[in-house]
């Protein structure tokens, strides 16, 4: 019976080790092609007399020069892009310069972070670092490549091939199944694997797109031998049969994405592998299934992220040009391909009036300086390829390196869109997302801008405690900022900070700063009023059940001038409430009499920040922190306390300035009585707004009137039905 025992044991490993994805031999790497495939003749010639180098050999030749699939570009075509890009963006060059020296030094720069190896050791597992993580996707080989390009020096190269074929060499595909995690699948809920390094499954989608980016540029270079390209893949197969079991279920969330996209671009330049067919069904199916269960009406995805969805987005967009425009199939059934142009037109509808994006949730926010420049978004080069549109055009109406590799040298028209044009859309609502975007009308009061997240939390974990936060951008760079996430998840400051109540323009309930409880369910955050027209904007928004208060937040815009807050708790009256605003780096001077608070940069907009000051409230500027590409830097806070009549609103003023423009004389009154109070705003030039609330708490109402006066007279009113 013992020895019965030890044979099925033995059986079983040999079963198991049958299966597992490692590539030993060349005969192996054929046993996995279909030799019938129309060009590989000759390989089929050679295996049936199982002359593997010579079968290898023809199937090198076979891949580098077939034509019936094709790639984004071909040693020769990529060579002709730096050639363009070295003429047209030498800074580029120059920067991918200093990026390949640092590699080539053992230098590896990355989130504000340098990290240096010694004797050439390349430290590709280490403890579970995002930095690690990213060192694993190989994103550093471009940098060398095109450094080789743009100078002819081998140093490059073989520093590339110390990168590349050391990873290989280093970094054995594991033995076994990959392991997956969090049940059966469904819909809404993201699936992740073990083991952390190098095989994580997010690390091995992106690092296949890169391999493949880097073969199909330096394929054709002497350096490259042929015992180099049969290791590369070697590894590449063992990618493949190693990630199958992660995208059989299709899951949702950007990790899936992210990987389906890598290995989709794999299979569809590799069908004569026999792994590659149901690979690519799977790859197909999670991008699909993705685009119809993890994309809102509004076209946001899921995680509610701008940063991922971005990511996300831009991978879908970049495997459907390799699909539909280069190799006349298509990745997307036709309610998909209506739902990619959504997830790109809410991007573009989304956007500040410079064309930066808004942060929500874990992004890659870098403040750069006091006025902010025009963005040009590269992401919406590949979206005007399959899909044209104006709007598209005002952001990639530019020379992107980055897409100029991937996707050609732009074509030149006579048509000239600018960039620096105002986007052409009002105030909107996004009901699915519940986000409040208020614009001013154009003209010389334009470019003033607020988003009001009034969103839940979305799936997966990249979402910040940030119920009810507003981002304000006004004439020429952003004046309420949203800090972002920081330089990097492995920072101290990203969870102390970053992703806290403390680090967002909202309310916090009681003394714990760090967080909040997560809110998923419909109705505990929501909006509840939106109103638009062209002479206000009107949006309420509440939060249930924080630390056993309600809060409410309206929003009250007064069109192409400034921004009236309002903000109400209703609930345990024994909780302190902190009112945050987060102001950009620079001068900020808070009067100890009006409590008013100005910021004074001479060659930028400004802000001023002018509460409605209770008795006993508290007003201070705290310590706040933003990332400017390099370092966590100081910013400032403004902060509001209220530690008595709990039930009293906390209202305040957000009055933006133009460059060179010196605040107003303001003067705030509160006027309560039983049924309304009045919040009046005096500039000190004659004008007054008074805004009417009801003096018992209403979710529902908010602001009730809105009143201009002028000397002494009312010039108009409005009433919020």
């Amino acid at each position: 019976m013992k020895n019965f025992f030890i044979l099925l044991f033995i059986l079983f490993c040999h079963t198991n080790l049958s299966a597992t994805p490692q590539i030993n031999s060349k005969k192996d790497f054929f046993d996995n092609l279909n030799l019938d495939y129309p060009g590989l003749s000759l390989c089929k010639q050679y295996v049936t007399k199982s002359e593997y180098e010579k079968a290898f050999d023809a199937y090198v030749q076979f891949y580098e020069k077939r034509n019936d699939r094709v790639y984004y570009y071909t040693p020769k075509s990529f060579a002709k892009r730096i050639d363009f890009l070295m003429e047209k963006t030498p800074d580029y060059i120059d920067r991918i310069r200093v990026e390949a020296d640092s590699l080539k030094e053992g230098i590896f720069e990355v989130e504000g972070g340098k990290y240096k190896w010694e004797n050439g050791e390349i430290p590709w597992r280490a403890d579970n670092k995002e930095w690690i993580n990213i060192l694993n996707r190989l994103y550093c080989l471009r940098s060398l490549y095109v450094a080789y390009y743009a100078t002819g020096k081998t140093e490059y190269l073989d520093s590339f091939c110390q990168y590349l074929w050391g990873w290989i060499e280093s970094n054995e595909v594991p033995d076994y199944e990959i392991s997956l995690t969090g049940g059966t699948w469904q819909p809404y809920r993201q699936s992740y694997t073990a083991p952390h390094g190098p095989w994580r499954a997010l690390e091995v989608g992106i690092r296949v797109s890169n391999m493949l980016d880097a073969y199909h540029a330096i394929y054709q270079q002497k350096r490259i031998t042929l015992e180099m390209k049969w290791h590369f893949f070697r590894s590449l197969m063992e990618h493949a049969l190693y990630i199958q079991n992660y995208l059989k279920r299709c899951a949702n969330g950007n990790w899936e994405s992210t990987v389906a996209s890598g290995f989709a671009s794999l299979c569809i330049m590799t069908p004569e592998w026999k792994c590659t067919e149901k690979l690519l069904d799977y790859s197909v199916k999670t991008i699909n299934n993705n685009l119809k269960l993890a994309f809102n009406q509004d076209g946001f995805q899921f995680e509610t992220t701008t940063g991922y969805h971005k990511h996300v987005v831009a991978g879908y967009i970049r495997t459907e040009y390799l699909f539909h425009v280069l190799n006349g199939t298509t990745c997307l059934d036709e309610t998909n391909r209506e739902t990619l142009k959504k997830s790109i037109d809410i991007v573009a509808l989304m956007k500040k009036p410079n064309g930066n994006d808004p942060v929500i949730g874990d992004c890659a926010f870098e403040y750069d300086g006091e006025k902010e420049s025009i963005i040009k978004d590269d992401f919406f080069i590949g979206a005007s390829l399959l899909s044209p549109n104006i709007c598209y055009e005002r952001y990639c109406n530019f020379i992107s390196p980055e897409s100029v590799l991937v996707y050609g040298i732009p074509v030149e028209t006579e048509s000239e869109t600018k960039t620096d044009q105002q986007m052409p859309f009002s105030s909107i609502y996004l009901p699915a997302s519940q986000l409040a975007i208020m614009r001013s009308s154009s003209g010389d009061e334009g470019n003033l801008y607020l988003l009001f997240d009034n969103a839940i939390d979305g799936a997966g974990s990249h979402q910040h405690h940030d119920f009810l936060n507003i981002e304000m951008f006004a004439y020429d760079r952003t004046l309420i900022i949203d800090p972002g996430r920081g330089s990097s998840y492995n920072h101290p400051l990203f969870t102390s900070y970053y992703r806290t109540v403390k680090g967002h323009n909202v309310i916090q309930v009681g003394e714990d700063s760090k967080r909040q409880e997560r809110k998923q369910q419909k109705g505990s955050v929501e909006n509840l009023r939106w109103i638009t027209n062209d002479n206000y904007d009107f949006a309420c928004g509440i939060m249930k059940d924080y630390e056993g208060v309600d809060i409410i937040r309206n929003v009250f815009f007064v069109k192409g001038e400034y921004w009236f807050l309002w903000d109400q708790a209703v609930g345990n009256e024994d909780k302190k409430l902190t009112q945050r605003f987060h102001l950009p780096p620079g001068n900020v001077d808070l009067n100890a009499n009006t409590k008013v608070i100005n910021t004074y940069d001479p060659y930028c907009a400004n802000i001023s920040l002018v509460p409605f000051f209770g008795e006993n409230d508290k007003i201070y500027l705290d310590n706040g922190y933003v990332f400017n590409g390099k370092f966590n830097i100081w910013a400032p806070i403004v902060a509001i306390e209220k530690n008595t009549n709990f039930s009293d609103p906390m209202a305040i003023a957000l009055y933006p300035r133009k460059e060179g423009r010196l605040p107003q004389n303001f003067k705030t009154t509160v006027r309560k009585g039983e049924v309304n109070t009045d919040y009046i705003l005096d500039f000190g030039d004659g004008r007054k707004d008074i805004f009417t609330t009801p003096s018992v708490p209403s979710v529902m109402k908010g602001v009730i009137v809105y009143t201009r006066m002028e000397n002494g007279a009312v010039t108009h009113q409005f009433t919020i039905d």
